[in-house]
């Protein structure tokens, strides 16, 4: 029997030598860990097989994110690494005369304790159900990512060089998973692993991305967004509108009567300026004649329907200051 397999180690090891030298490939997959309310911690494994049928380089990082960097770029909406440990670092090697398998560790630590990360970051993300993430819209092409009418993420902004790295020409890449701690939301983008499903030869990544805080309520605004809303108003600027929101407030609560949630949202249509409109929260299509009039009297501000595809940013405010 041991005969046998140092017979077919042997063979195996011929057999790689007559393939010649296989393409460099490297590989990258990251396994979310776990988060807290600034920040979020990612399992990172790369392999790399430097051109060569008897050496895989296996290194494991930690990696910890800040969800709201101080250093953001304007057109970035991706948290930014703050922290990378490398965990283990290993070579794997196959002897090319007899097929013998080794290992050889060129980097472990051990004064990273797993205790100490899930304390530090305790909370688990909720995977989107697929109702919800059917909403979301990619264009590979393009390289965006959209809610609603509104791109997140596009090649203008992060994608792919700040999430792949520098590319020679434009990956081919897919949005496979989304999920949701307390604040941020974080996508799953792989480029390249049809390939490596498929047994052919070359690099792939498989990695997650978060979107910061602020703009992760961006999201989930358009998500929700109605077709068309009651406008009460425009304005040329976001406090304006905000004021007259208030005005509104106080009238409605000195009548002792009901208003319903006003939202400020700012509106751009084709190259003009932005301004300010403000909105009625309910559903247009579940507001009877009667009760448009009791708005209208209510408001003393005449109402009229507005589309929400030119909807950019949503304002929040407090309804009494």
């Amino acid at each position: 029997m041991k005969t046998s397999l140092a017979c077919l180690a042997c063979m195996f090891a011929s057999s790689m030598s007559l393939l010649g030298t296989p393409d460099r490939s490297i590989t990258v997959e990251e396994d979310f860990l776990g988060s807290n309310g600034t920040g979020f911690a990612i399992l990172r494994t790369e392999t790399d097989n430097h051109s060569s049928y008897y050496r895989l380089q296996v290194t494991r990082y930690l990696d910890e994110y800040e969800k709201a960097p101080e250093q953001q770029p304007v057109a970035s909406f991706l948290a930014r690494r703050v922290k990378r440990t490398t965990l283990l670092d290993v070579d794997r090697l196959i002897d090319p005369d007899t097929g013998a398998r080794s290992e050889n560790v060129r980097t472990r630590n051990d004064s990273t304790q797993m205790a100490d990360l899930l304390t530090r970051y305790p909370e688990r993300a909720r995977r989107w159900e697929g109702s919800r993430f059917a909403k979301l819209s990619s264009w590979k092409r393009d390289g965006r990512i959209s809610s609603g009418e509104a791109n997140f993420l596009s090649n203008y902004t992060s994608l792919p060089e700040e999430i792949f790295g520098k590319y020679q020409h434009q990956p081919e890449w897919k949005l496979e998973q989304a999920m949701e701690d307390m604040n941020s939301l974080y996508l799953r983008v792989t480029t390249g692993m049809d390939a490596v499903e498929a047994d052919d030869e070359g690099s792939s990544q498989s990695r997650w991305i978060c979107i910061i805080p602020a703009k992760t309520r961006q999201v989930h605004d358009h998500l929700d967004l109605q077709p068309t809303y009651l406008c009460a108003g425009s304005y040329p600027k976001a406090e304006d509108a905000v004021k007259q929101a208030r005005e509104l407030k106080a009238k409605a609560a000195e009548a002792k009567s009901h208003v319903p949630t006003l939202e400020v949202w700012s509106v751009q249509y084709g190259s003009s300026p932005l301004c300010f409109t403000l909105v009625i929260q309910e559903s247009m299509q579940d507001i009877q004649p009667e009760r448009f009039k009791q708005l209208q009297l209510l408001l003393g501000t005449s109402l009229s329907p507005i589309s929400s595809t030119c909807f950019v940013e949503r304002t929040l405010f407090k309804e009494y200051p």
